[in-house]
């Protein structure tokens, strides 16, 4: 089956969705900036599972923002919950695009 390929585009798309929903600071924005930005550099090597997958773990990032993104009042312990999850999405993101979370601002 032939590779395919996306194109620089895709990539920026690929990573872009949660630009609009980040939390203070633009942590997230900047790890999806810069995971795009090494996704285009290896996207010759990289086969569709590879792209799906980094594909999944910016949707979960987007998903872990959502509680913030939304201004919801959040108790103590859903709030520490939120968190971890938040801090989970990232470092999995990260681990997957080969970039260190203070790339990141982390």
């Amino acid at each position: 089956m032939p590779r395919q390929r996306l194109s620089s585009f895709a990539a920026l798309w690929l990573f872009s969705a949660g630009a609009l929903a980040v939390p203070a600071g633009g942590v997230d924005e900047r790890l999806m900036s810069a995971c795009a930005a090494r996704v285009d550099a290896r996207m010759d090597s990289m086969g569709p599972e590879e792209l799906d997958y980094l594909r999944r773990l910016e949707f979960g990032l987007r998903m872990a923002m959502a509680p913030f993104a939304a201004g919801e009042s959040l108790s103590d312990h859903d709030l520490e919950e939120a968190s971890e999850q938040l801090d989970l999405a990232r470092r999995q993101l990260a681990s997957a695009c080969g970039v260190p979370l203070h790339t990141a601002g982390r």
